[in-house]
C-alpha cells in the first residue's frame, strides 16, 4: 500500500471499528475546536489505558493497591462502555492503515476524490466514544481503486501529536508481536 498519506511516514495497519459519512464541507471553526478538545481528551485517556505502568520486580504495597484500583476502574469502564455502546450498534472492525497524516481503508462503495468525510475511529473497547477526524478523499493509486485514501484536514497540532504517539505505540507493539519468542517464554 503506497498511498500518499502513508508514504514516508510511520504507519500502523490493523483492524479498527470505523464509521464514516460524507459531508458537504469541512465543519466550521467552533465545531472543529470542540471536536479537537474531545479528541485530545480521548487520545490522552487512550494513552493511559494502553501504557502499562513500569515498576520494580517486587511491587510495594502502594503499587499493589494502585494496581487493584486500576483493575476496578478498568472493570467500571468496560461495564459503562457496554451499557452506552452495545455491540449491536457498534461499527464492525475493518482493515485500516493509519498515519498521523491520513487513513486508508476499503469503504465497500465508491467514493470520489475530493469528497469530505467525517471518520469515527474506535481505538479501544474501553472508550465508548470514537476519535472523530475530518478528511478529504484522495485520488487512488493505480491498481488500488478499491481502497480509499483520506488525508486528514484541519487537524489541531495537539491532536496530531497524540495521534503520532498512538501510531508509534501500535506500530511498535505490532513489530514486537511479530518477533519470535524464545522457548523459555512459551
Amino acid at each position: 500500500m503506497t498511498a500518499a498519506v502513508l508514504e514516508g511516514r510511520l504507519s500502523w495497519s490493523g483492524a479498527l471499528p470505523l464509521e464514516w459519512r460524507v459531508l458537504d464541507r469541512l465543519p466550521e471553526r467552533d465545531q472543529l475546536a470542540r471536536t479537537d478538545e474531545r479528541n485530545a481528551a480521548l487520545l490522552n485517556a487512550l494513552t493511559l489505558i494502553e501504557e502499562a505502568p513500569r515498576h520494580a520486580e517486587e511491587p510495594s504495597p502502594l503499587v499493589a493497591q494502585m494496581e487493584r484500583l486500576e483493575a476496578k476502574f478498568d472493570l467500571v469502564l468496560t461495564l459503562l462502555t457496554e451499557a452506552l455502546l452495545p455491540e449491536s450498534i457498534a461499527p464492525g472492525p475493518v482493515p485500516v492503515s493509519l498515519s498521523a497524516r491520513g487513513l486508508v481503508f476499503e469503504p465497500g462503495e465508491p467514493l470520489e476524490p475530493g469528497m469530505v468525510l467525517q471518520l469515527g475511529l474506535h481505538f479501544s473497547a474501553s472508550l465508548p466514544r470514537p476519535v472523530v477526524l475530518f478528511g478529504v478523499v484522495e485520488q487512488p493509486e493505480p491498481g488500488e481503486e478499491k481502497q480509499v485514501s483520506v488525508e486528514f484536514r484541519q487537524l489541531d497540532p495537539a491532536v496530531k501529536e497524540r495521534l503520532e504517539r498512538l501510531v508509534f505505540r501500535r506500530h511498535r507493539r505490532s513489530i514486537a508481536q511479530q518477533r519470535p519468542r524464545p522457548p523459555s517464554e512459551m
